[in-house]
């Protein structure tokens, strides 16, 4: 719980404090959701669903905070929200590798 929480303190200490806040998260987002819409790695349905949880999941921890993410998802077991979190940072650092 204390690796995630430190997680989302130094995605907002270094990225949200340096870069245009709105600019991140558009790029991320539409990285994303056209990764899903366009890749033949999501043309499968079960994918798609998972890179639109994912998308969401990072989102909300970005704009939120992990411990808001965890009262959002409340019916999920906390094995699912750690999966989710880590497979939405997992996609985060893939398109960037991919794009850059």
């Amino acid at each position: 719980m204390l690796f995630l929480t430190n997680i989302r303190l130094f995605l907002y200490k270094v990225y949200l404090k340096k870069w245009n806040y709105d600019f991140l998260l558009n790029i991320f987002i539409s990285i994303n959701f056209l990764n899903l819409i366009y890749t033949d790695l999501f043309k499968k349905f079960e994918f798609g669903i998972l890179e639109i949880f994912g998308v969401v999941g990072i989102y909300y921890i970005i704009e939120q905070g992990y411990y808001k993410v965890i009262n959002t998802f409340e019916q999920f077991s906390l094995n699912f929200k750690i999966a989710l979190f880590l497979y939405g940072i997992i996609f985060f650092i893939l398109n960037i590798y991919i794009f850059i």
